[in-house]
């Protein structure tokens, strides 16, 4: 089997035993945009399925039929790593979502600031950020997208959840974030804020609560996106 396969995840439920009905959507993407026949390889993958080589055994314009030949990988639960962030323009936010996505977050918390200036695209285009990322980067699992909320609201939830919230922040001092910090948080969950920073009643929410901590991102002030992906990858590399 060719080692360079094209990706595609398969968000419907699908029985391995039975060939699989590919959407129209997926039909063209295959057949259209990757050029794939009847006969051709393919690798597939689903939350809590694994990885499977699969054939293409028809491809017309309104579907086709994947056929599954082996498992290539069983399915392994990623470690939970959250981010909670606030809306950016569009260009920026997709960046975000792909590169966190790419480092391994699971979980993606939408949250609404004082200063929020931007509005949240719709979950299904950034899902479909995330999808394109995980299929390229060789995750077998794609993030889970929760409901926006009110950052106060989000706070007050974080107990429940068994998160360590950790809020990163260039203007306050806080613990320094080191790889060898990052592989000593059970579950954690990074907050970043919004491109004018946190308001004054935002920080005193968040001294007032139990559950989280600061860490110091720098000396130099961070873009969110940027801020967000530098706080991550000490997590990524602490796995």
């Amino acid at each position: 089997m060719p080692r360079k396969l094209i990706r595609l995840y398969l968000k419907e439920p699908f029985d391995e035993a039975i060939a699989f009905s590919l959407t129209k959507e997926q039909a063209h993407y295959l057949g259209n945009v990757m050029r794939l026949k009847p006969g051709d390889s393919l690798r597939v993958f689903a939350n809590q399925k694994g990885e499977w080589h699969a054939q293409i055994s028809e491809i017309h314009r309104k579907g086709g039929k994947l056929t599954f030949l082996e498992k290539l990988y069983d399915f392994v639960e990623n470690k939970f790593l959250g981010l909670a962030f606030s809306p950016l323009r569009s260009q920026r936010l997709s960046f975000l979502i792909e590169k966190a996505t790419e480092l391994g977050v699971t979980d993606f918390f939408p949250v609404i600031t004082d200063q929020t200036q931007q509005k949240l695209p719709s979950v299904e285009r950034l899902q479909a950020v995330a999808i394109e990322a995980s299929e390229q980067s060789e995750r077998l699992t794609v993030p889970v997208f929760h409901s926006p909320c009110k950052l106060r609201e989000f706070i007050e939830r974080g107990s429940s959840r068994q998160a360590s919230l950790i809020v990163c922040d260039e203007r306050r001092s806080g613990l320094t974030l080191t790889t060898d910090f990052a592989r000593g948080v059970t579950n954690p969950l990074l907050i970043i804020g919004p491109e004018g920073g946190f308001s004054r009643k935002e920080f005193d929410t968040f001294e007032k609560s139990r559950t989280l901590s600061f860490v110091d991102l720098g000396q130099n002030i961070l873009r969110a996106e940027t801020a967000a992906l530098c706080a991550l990858s000490h997590f990524h590399c602490a796995v």
